[in-house]
């Protein structure tokens, strides 16, 4: 097996994690200049345009809900009218939302089926401890961003009909298990240095 270069795939996916509860807690301004730079990305324009056309009703609805639901100064002269303070809760919300959906699938782009797989295998080892079927998290995981990578790749939105092929095995799928080859990723001081920087900056953060 090939022996892979770089960080270590559970590092970046920690690293991301540790982002994505970052970014949930920044004011409107951070995260739609952050958008706004990811705009000025070709590949994550792209990216950006595919998650905006899925999730367009999920993000109208939070911002709906929050203009609808939270007290404050109306928009306009009405009892019926949404709040001014509702409207950028749910702005943050929604724009919060899309910007993670756009560094899960960033993520994924940048490791691939297998780096991804080899991340979740730490994570696998410590719950098969606990009675957990070794292999499951791993094989859950990866089943599911594979079929969410190929469901975003269609040119259209797929009809329910569609979606309930997706739930059932193919014939070829009793015929035998699959084998999956992964590059060997060792642990090296660049994943431990990271690691030890975002245990610091967890830290320095509950403690500020």
């Amino acid at each position: 097996m090939p022996r892979a270069a770089g960080l270590h795939p559970f590092s970046c996916c920690l690293a991301a994690f540790i982002l994505a509860l970052y970014l949930s807690r920044q004011p409107l301004s951070v995260v739609s200049t952050m958008l706004a730079l990811a705009v000025l990305w070709q590949s994550a324009r792209r990216q950006l345009w595919l998650a905006l056309r899925r999730m367009r009703w999920l993000l109208l609805a939070m911002l709906g809900l929050s203009a609808w639901s939270l007290p404050g100064a109306p928009l306009w002269p009405s009892a019926y009218a949404p709040s001014v303070p509702g409207l950028l809760a749910g702005a943050q919300q929604a724009l919060g939302v899309l910007l993670l959906a756009l560094l899960a699938r960033g993520l994924w782009l940048w490791q691939g089926q297998q780096g991804m797989l080899a991340a979740s295998l730490p994570l696998d080892a410590l719950l098969a401890r606990v009675g957990m079927p070794r292999g499951r998290l791993a094989l859950r995981l990866t089943l599911t961003l594979q079929y969410a990578n190929h469901l975003l790749e269609q040119p259209r939105q797929p009809r329910l009909t569609e979606l309930a092929s997706y739930l059932q095995a193919p014939p070829m799928a009793q015929a035998g298990s699959d084998k999956v080859q992964l590059p060997l990723y060792p642990w090296t001081k660049r994943d431990g240095a990271l690691l030890a920087a975002l245990l610091m900056a967890v830290v320095m953060k509950v403690v500020a």
